[in-house]
């Protein structure tokens, strides 16, 4: 299904140089967190529910026809069936193309922020794997002795500082080196330097 919201949320973001937002959801007793996700392609929408057991939801939004697939893996369904009480016991059944267009009509048109604070999109992105503690860019290291990252390394640059910094990756052979505190530094201003991995720690 087209989502028109969220194509009118990535114009507001355009305007203002935004390539992610965050904003709440509420459907039936269960809340969850989004992140709207346009510095990579296709790009993302992300659901994790808040609770002691969060559910993480990925979709994947066409750039230009900003169509999502109708459809949630089965585990994905079970879990969110389970949270939504609509798995069919109570006569209520999860149907995703009616989730998403709710999902939809709640998603603000406006763009209230540049830029989604590091740690936040960490929290809300599970599916980032590698070292969860440290969610501020440091430097690059430059191999010599492998073929470069990690592909948890990669997805963790992708997801945080978008397709340029991955492809910057993946051309020079280097992986992304992370700080648990800000360091103000960006992937683009740091000097090109061979470094040992030893320095990864």
């Amino acid at each position: 299904m087209e989502m028109e919201n969220l194509r009118q949320l990535h114009n507001a973001m355009q305007r203002i140089g935004a390539n992610m937002q965050q904003f709440p959801y509420r459907v039936n007793n269960a809340e969850f967190d989004c992140l709207f996700v346009a510095n990579q392609k296709p790009f993302l929408l992300c659901l994790t529910s808040r609770g002691l057991s969060p559910l993480f939801l990925k979709f994947k939004v066409d750039a230009e026809t900003f169509e999502i697939p109708n459809r949630i893996d089965d585990d994905g369904y079970k879990l969110l069936a389970k949270l939504l009480r609509t798995d069919g016991s109570s006569g209520n059944k999860l149907i995703p193309k009616e989730f998403l267009a709710g999902l939809d009509s709640t998603i603000p048109t406006v763009a209230r922020h540049r830029q989604v604070p590091a740690e936040d999109v960490i929290r809300l992105r599970p599916d980032i794997t590698e070292h969860r503690n440290r969610p501020y860019f440091d430097t690059w290291i430059y191999w010599t002795e492998r073929e470069g990252a990690s592909s948890e390394n990669q997805a963790k640059t992708l997801a945080l500082m978008g397709e340029d910094a991955l492809h910057h990756s993946l051309e020079f052979k280097c992986s992304s080196k992370w700080s648990a505190t800000p360091t103000g530094r960006e992937w683009k201003t740091i000097p090109m330097r061979r470094q040992t991995s030893s320095e990864m720690s």
